[in-house]
């Protein structure tokens, strides 16, 4: 028996797949959690009076992520803040 398949269907299938695995994580449930912010988290660790605390929430099904952070003890006012990804010593990829 000899099968074959056609360029559409092979291409309908990767379509559907794709489509099916882009899907399943918006089924996730949100997840949140709260980070404490101190001088031993940056590379290299730091002595610091300033620490803080960041909550955080990710939504999969609209894929949005929400935050609130507050800190206390800066020698000076707050003048902007960034997010890194999940490597250490990696890029920034919010500002």
């Amino acid at each position: 028996m000899k099968i074959s398949t056609s360029r559409r269907e092979v291409v309908v299938t990767a379509c559907l797949a794709s489509i099916a695995a882009w899907a399943v994580p918006s089924l996730a449930a949100p997840v949140s959690f709260k980070v404490p912010l101190t001088g031993a988290q940056q590379v290299p660790p730091v002595k610091t009076a300033a620490t803080g605390t960041a909550d955080l929430a990710y939504d999969p099904a609209t894929r949005v992520v929400r935050w609130n952070v507050s800190y206390s003890g800066l020698s000076g006012a707050a003048t902007m803040a960034h997010f890194h990804d999940r490597r250490r010593k990696a890029r920034m990829v919010r500002q």
